[in-house]
């Protein structure tokens, strides 16, 4: 369906209103049509009925005027003030080190354990407590990828297999090939086991039996909340869409809820829906001079369309040749950066009616935590609070990026943002909003898990031998 104009839209909005205005004409003419009398009150009331209609036009004129209006016109600008210069953080030490660990590989960190693979491709179980290897084992690749249960251990072995052990003794419990290709990941969500790869398979966690197989394509990113929703890429250019998939069948009901060579990305849930971006990959640019893009909620237990939350762009910022910049949301609130600006808006309203908050040269938005912005420059990472049109930015890591080295490198995961320079590791925790500073060699920092105050790092020491170390540090209090 070809987008409608502003004029259509506003021709559609005054006949809506002035049907409202007949009907309601109406209704008062039926209701009083037996003492219906030509009195100065009954006219008076006429005319300011037809006023009122008059002025409501009008105003539906203004609003769909608004709607193309530059999101800059509308913008609450909020006046940024820093905070004190952030001192050089001392140094703390590690907690512990592991050493020889494939870089290609994803750990995995669960409470006081981090489960790996080696460089020699076996799985290691090591307690951070005593700082011991518990027992490692054969049957992973360097590529593997690790997850755990309350009891087992399970990882991706040679030839496209899955294998699982004992989560305490390492013992063999057994081992399952799939028909997925491609580099293979492992989900473990709400009890379910997941292989993605060119395609999902759910396995039986206790059996290893393959209990489906659904055909998507390539998985971006899975989740599970009741149906199981995959981001999917295909084509060159890359074209996204969104796979639902039945959780006991495996059945699949495609939904591309983006436009021609769109972008579709999970970008979070809220409640009982999965929220979506969707944009183009060549940006279509409307009549006013915008960018369109949208966040689509989907109902997570029968997949179904819940509403759109249309929103523009600056096309200045974001024109044919830029992508659209993905959305963060944290809770009813949703933050994404259009060109120098970051923009914040309320979820719960739809966003031609609302006046959003906008923060000019505050940097480049890499998180958006429990009402905060945090943004990286090249002096630092910085946390920005607002109260109303003033808010505060505060240097919560002080560095100096050298843009030749790309370095330091940064990484995050929900709670946590880590960047190293080589020869320290500085590592934010976004609970606590407190940073700590380690002496660490780390060439190239590329992974950060957390289990509750532990926080592991996995960085790449040497590009000629392939191998890795992983830091383990405590954050909070």
């Amino acid at each position: 369906m070809p987008p409608v104009s502003t004029a259509r839209k506003r021709k559609l909005v005054q006949r809506f209103l002035l049907w409202i205005n007949e009907r309601d004409f109406r209704y008062r003419y039926m209701r009083n049509r037996e003492s219906r009398k030509a009195s100065p009150t009954r006219i008076a009331l006429a005319l300011i009925a037809l006023t009122i209609g008059f002025l409501g036009v009008v105003c539906a004129q203004r609003t769909v005027v608004a709607q193309g209006a530059q999101m800059t016109e509308r913008a609450v600008t909020v006046s940024v003030v820093d905070a004190p210069e952030t001192p050089r953080l001392p140094l703390q030490k590690l907690l512990d080190t592991i050493s020889s660990v494939s870089p290609d590989s994803t750990p995995l960190l669960d409470q006081s354990d981090v489960y790996a693979v080696s460089a020699g491709a076996q799985i290691v179980r090591h307690d951070v407590r005593t700082k011991r290897n518990d027992w490692k084992a054969s049957g992973a690749t360097p590529f593997s990828h690790v997850v755990a249960s309350t009891d087992r251990v399970y990882v991706i072995g040679p030839n496209a297999t899955v294998v699982a052990r004992n989560k305490k003794s390492g013992a063999f419990l057994w081992t399952r090939r799939v028909s997925s290709s491609g580099n293979l990941r492992l989900s473990l969500i709400r009890g379910m086991l997941f292989v993605e790869g060119d395609d999902v398979t759910r396995l039986d966690p206790i059996t290893g039996a393959v209990l489906w197989r659904a055909q998507t394509g390539r998985v971006g990113k899975l989740v599970a909340p009741g149906l199981v929703f995959a981001s999917i890429a295909r084509g060159e250019p890359i074209q996204e869409s969104i796979s639902i998939i039945d959780t006991a069948s495996g059945e699949i009901l495609n939904y591309n809820p983006g436009m021609p060579s769109g972008i579709a990305q999970i970008v979070g849930i809220r409640g009982t829906d999965v929220l979506v971006h969707v944009s183009a990959t060549s940006t279509t640019i409307d009549e006013d001079g915008y960018a369109l893009t949208r966040i689509v909620w989907l109902n997570s237990a029968t997949g179904h369309f819940v509403k759109n939350w249309p929103y523009r762009p600056d096309a200045a910022s974001h024109g044919p040749d830029t992508g659209i910049a993905t959305p963060i949301v944290d809770g009813a609130n949703v933050a994404f950066q259009s060109g120098d600006s970051i923009y914040v808006y309320g979820l719960d309203a739809a966003p031609a009616s609302q006046r959003p908050l906008r923060f000019d040269g505050a940097g480049d938005l890499i998180a958006f935590r429990r009402g905060q912005l945090y943004t990286r420059t090249d002096d630092g990472l910085y946390a920005i609070r607002s109260e109303g049109k003033r808010a505060t930015r505060r240097q919560v890591l002080p560095y100096h990026y050298d843009p030749s080295l790309n370095l330091p490198a940064l990484v995050q995961t929900e709670d946590t943002i880590a960047v190293s320079d080589g020869s320290t590791i500085e590592v934010l925790d976004l609970v606590t909003n407190k940073a700590r500073q380690y002496s660490a060699a780390c060439q190239d920092l590329f992974r950060v898990l957390r289990s509750g105050t532990l926080v592991a790092l996995q960085c790449q020491n040497s590009a000629a031998t392939q191998t890795g170390v992983i830091y383990v540090v405590r954050v909070g209090g």
